[in-house]
């Protein structure tokens, strides 16, 4: 079994998507089918590409914690036997979800071979997407330089997968880097080793300018951590200028050093083409790459 964790941010919503209007996916070595896992029951095409199809933003993904919904899906193969394909189960948040993972009945884990796959991109480009998504429309509103000290566990990328390279039934835990484009479907499919995909688009992309005066001027519109009315805006206003940069100059440099160790920790993990990719890309390690944003310069 697959299971997609996220992190958050770097392009689970066009997966899920592509997932959902593909969910069968041939590779080289093996076939995978995709699951949804829900309250009452396990979503399998066609009914998956059904219910997405109903929904503004195109996608439907497990909402369960992960313990509950690989029950689910060993519970719906043991009465739908399929032998012949590798389940994929999908959810952005579950990098922190490795505790619930790790309290899988034993007479399912000891069924288990499982890999886990996720996405980082650096911080800063992800706190500046963040905020746009979530923070910016709290109450109270904190700002960023409020926020990242208690937040900064949760964008530590490495240290979050190592609480899944302990757990005996995982064999497998790889990260994978979300370019600037912030699709990852084609990347995923290189990992599947899946030739001639089908055509994947992207869904949940950043706010405009144009979305964001809208939010302003009708507060109501939209609240914390629900983004769902960005799908349904996007679709009426697709186009509009990026939204204003939110990190500072001091923030950014704070978060280069506070992530610089583990951030080589998570170089580690990747081979060399993508270690030297990832060293050499200073969005990670200097601030000043995002000079370009800040008008002092």
């Amino acid at each position: 079994m697959i299971l997609h964790i996220g992190f958050p941010k770097t392009g689970s919503s066009s997966l899920q998507a592509f997932l959902c209007r593909n969910t069968t996916l041939v590779g080289i070595n093996a076939t995978y089918r995709y699951y949804v896992a829900k309250k009452h029951g396990v979503l399998a095409a066609p009914l998956l590409w059904i219910g997405a199809r109903a929904q503004p933003w195109k996608h439907l993904s497990t909402m369960l914690g992960p313990r509950e919904a690989i029950s689910a899906v060993i519970r719906y193969l043991n009465e739908t036997p399929d032998t012949q394909t590798i389940p994929i189960l999908s959810h952005e948040s579950w990098v922190n979800k490795s505790a619930d993972l790790a309290s899988l009945p034993k007479s399912i884990a000891d069924l288990l071979d499982l890999e886990i796959v996720a996405y980082v991109r650096p911080q800063i480009s992800w706190l500046q997407s963040a905020w746009w998504q979530w923070f910016a429309w709290a109450d109270p509103l904190c700002s960023l330089e409020q926020l990242w000290p208690g937040y900064k566990p949760n964008i530590a990328w490495s240290a979050a997968l190592e609480r899944f390279d302990e757990l005996p039934f995982v064999s497998k835990v790889t990260a994978r880097l979300c370019d600037q484009s912030g699709d990852i479907v084609s990347d995923f499919m290189d990992y599947l080793e899946v030739e001639n995909a089908p055509a994947a688009y992207r869904v949940n992309m950043s706010v405009s300018q144009t979305h964001i005066a809208l939010y302003r001027r009708f507060q109501w519109l939209r609240r914390h951590n629900d983004g769902r009315i960005d799908a349904v805006l996007k679709s009426i206003l697709p186009s509009g200028d990026p939204a204003p940069w939110c990190v500072s100059r001091q923030l950014a440099q704070t978060v280069v050093d506070d992530m610089r160790d583990d951030n080589l920790k998570l170089a580690a993990r990747f081979g060399p083409a993508t270690r030297e990719k990832m060293l050499a890309d200073q969005r990670w390690w200097d601030a000043s790459a995002y000079s370009a944003h800040w008008t002092d310069t």
